[in-house]
């Protein structure tokens, strides 16, 4: 801090500078012996210099005498830096000697205590796949040694292996961990940092396992159609996982509608079978009842008559006791018989 010049009634050289408790990650305190000073001319203040070790000075701390304080704190410094301390006195003529030089170190900064509360959940995205969802909440900072948190390093991987990590440089407190694979379980853990390193690492309870996934498939991008035939998927989202999945899926919904089709064409085959069976049967058993009522004759035979009524059903009257029987029926008299007696009878035209 430069010469000073010394002149008489200055207070004399402090003594007996110490440093007080522990220092901690930015200050110290120290103490130190009152200063000798003429009793006209009390100290009035006590100045603390703090320097580093090949440096100048970084902090000085200006302590007043009124109460008779022999004790002050410098603030500012570093974690885990060495200074130089020294005390000077001053009253109203100028400065006293400075005391004897002293050494003294901030505190080392520590990790921090490790997150507790570690939770974990397998969730599946239609684009992301199946992932783990990892919480946790942040550790207490209950000491003056530990620095700000800087982020936590969240530690994953199978029973046979450990060596994933995923690095966050945030205060957040859950994270999502990808490309896990489905029938696996995993451990998982989370650690703390700081700029003094990583805490301990909290572990889940028991590994999770990561089961297939439950959600539905997406839908295909593209839809081919042709006439006549089953819609097909021809494309899917790229980043769409389960792909093969789905596919079969959709295969065995297409292969299903297949064989309904061919049911019901097969169905619609057989009722056209037995239908046509029964059309051809009737047509055969009409021509075999006309060919056994006899062929031919007039209008009033009787082979006549059925087939005319096989193809026209006959006025219902004619079943009607007071009209008696049809004029076609079987028990009327032939008008061919008649027809031939009155011709038999009739003048020729060669006789008149």
């Amino acid at each position: 801090m430069g010469t000073l010049i010394v002149r008489d009634g200055v207070p004399g050289s402090v003594e007996g500078v110490a440093q007080i408790g522990q220092p901690s990650l930015h200050c110290t305190t120290v103490g130190w012996s009152p200063a000798p000073s003429p009793p006209d001319s009390p100290v009035l203040l006590y100045i603390i210099t703090m320097a580093t070790v090949g440096g100048g000075v970084v902090a000085m701390s200006n302590v007043s005498s009124a109460d008779d304080a022999l004790q002050g704190s410098v603030c500012g410094l570093s974690p885990n830096t060495a200074y130089f301390v020294t005390v000077v006195a001053l009253n109203v003529l100028g400065y006293g000697d400075p005391s004897p030089r002293i050494t003294i170190r901030t505190a080392f900064p520590i990790v921090p205590t490790p997150p507790s509360d570690v939770q974990a959940v397998p969730v599946t995205s239609p684009d992301s796949g199946t992932m783990i969802n990892i919480s946790w909440r942040p550790p207490l900072v209950d000491s003056e040694l530990m620095t700000p948190l800087e982020g936590y390093v969240v530690f994953y991987g199978t029973d046979a292996d450990h060596t994933s990590n995923l690095t966050l440089t945030s205060a957040a407190t859950s994270t999502y961990i990808r490309g896990v694979r489905v029938g696996v379980a995993y451990k998982a853990g989370v650690a703390a940092k700081n700029s003094a390193g990583l805490s301990n690492v909290t572990y889940l309870s028991q590994p999770i396992y990561i089961s297939n996934p439950t959600v539905p498939p997406l839908p295909p991008s593209t839809i081919a159609a042709t006439t006549g035939m089953l819609l097909l998927p021809t494309s899917f989202p790229a980043s769409s996982p389960d792909t093969s999945l789905r596919m079969f899926y959709i295969v065995l919904g297409s292969l299903a509608g297949a064989i309904l089709c061919l049911i019901l064409v097969a169905i619609v085959l057989i009722a056209c079978m037995v239908w046509r069976k029964r059309h051809i049967g009737d047509s055969i058993n009409l021509r075999s009842r006309e060919a056994a009522g006899g062929g031919g004759g007039g209008v009033g035979s009787p082979g006549s008559v059925k087939k005319f009524a096989a193809t026209v059903p006959l006025n219902p009257i004619k079943e009607s006791p007071m009209l008696g029987h049809h004029p076609l029926s079987a028990t009327s008299t032939p008008c061919s018989s008649e027809t031939s007696s009155t011709a038999n009878n009739s003048p020729s035209l060669s006789n008149v």
